[in-house]
């Protein structure tokens, strides 16, 4: 089995980071590797509602922050070494930035199990790291998910 040194898991609070930290902290605790937790806000998402901006922008900030604190808990818990980010922009281009900048030498994301339609209008950010990564990338499902 291929040993990783450094795991760069993307959250974004939704069910399925926390399937995608859980699995990147079980794997690193195997590895005795090092966890970068990485919350990116969307803030061309933000930008997008106008007037409520700076409100929209505080909400992501604190949902990141909170989902950053459980996943260094979590980390903690198993004893593996956690730092975390939080960036802003383009979540798909930033995680893939990220992972580069700090020399991970695997990305861990959770997936949301979009239809093939909903991949095609919205994108996908896990396809997109995949195509674009310089490194491997798990991306982690929902076991209970058969689509």
């Amino acid at each position: 089995m291929h040993k990783y040194n450094k795991i760069l898991c993307a959250v974004d609070g939704s069910r399925f980071s926390g399937i995608a930290s859980s699995q990147a902290v079980a794997l690193a605790k195997s590895m005795g590797a090092e966890v970068v937790g990485l919350y990116v806000v969307d803030s061309h998402l933000a930008m997008r509602l106008g007037v409520h901006y700076g409100e929209a922008l505080r909400e992501m900030q604190e949902e990141g922050w909170r989902t950053l604190n459980d996943f260094q808990g979590l980390a903690q818990e198993n004893g593996v070494e956690f730092t975390y980010i939080m960036g802003g922009g383009n979540p798909k281009v930033e995680i893939v930035n990220e992972a580069e900048k700090q020399g991970a030498d695997l990305i861990v994301i959770g997936s949301h199990g979009h239809s093939a339609l909903e991949r095609t209008l919205l994108g996908s950010v896990s396809d997109y790291v995949v195509r674009h990564a310089k490194c491997s990338v798990l991306v982690a499902r929902d076991p209970g998910n058969t689509t």
